[in-house]
């Protein structure tokens, strides 16, 4: 019975833990700043545009529209303002709406265009 009851005490100090959140030494939850969840964002975008396959159609040049379709058969329009500086816009729900300046579509477009020999 006292195994049990240890058993028990374990139990329940391990679902507490679990449902608390972890605190710093102010006693409130830790968070990211701003500048740190803005790095994250980047990061993870970076990693999905060099892990994720997508077939480039080119535009006439490479300032302007360039087309980027997924795996799954989605098409996005990639626009170059500034192919050097890699600053565009993307035509993606992401870009709209991630305040970064960027999405993976656009990191990926940039360093496809950069392998290139006439870049």
């Amino acid at each position: 019975m006292a195994v049990l009851l240890d058993v028990r005490d374990i139990v329940g100090r391990w679902k507490a833990a679990v449902q608390s959140p972890p605190t710093n030494a102010t006693g409130k939850e830790p968070s990211l700043s701003e500048d740190e969840i803005r790095r994250q964002a980047l990061e993870d975008r970076q990693k999905r545009a060099q892990s994720e396959k997508f077939t480039v159609i080119e535009g006439e040049m490479f300032k302007g529209q360039h087309l980027l379709q997924t795996d799954a058969g989605k098409q996005y329009v990639v626009t170059l303002h500034d192919p050097a500086e890699g600053r565009g816009h993307c035509g993606c729900p992401d870009y709209a709406g991630n305040r970064l300046g960027t999405c993976k579509h656009l990191i990926y477009l940039m360093a496809f265009l950069r392998r290139k020999r006439d870049f």
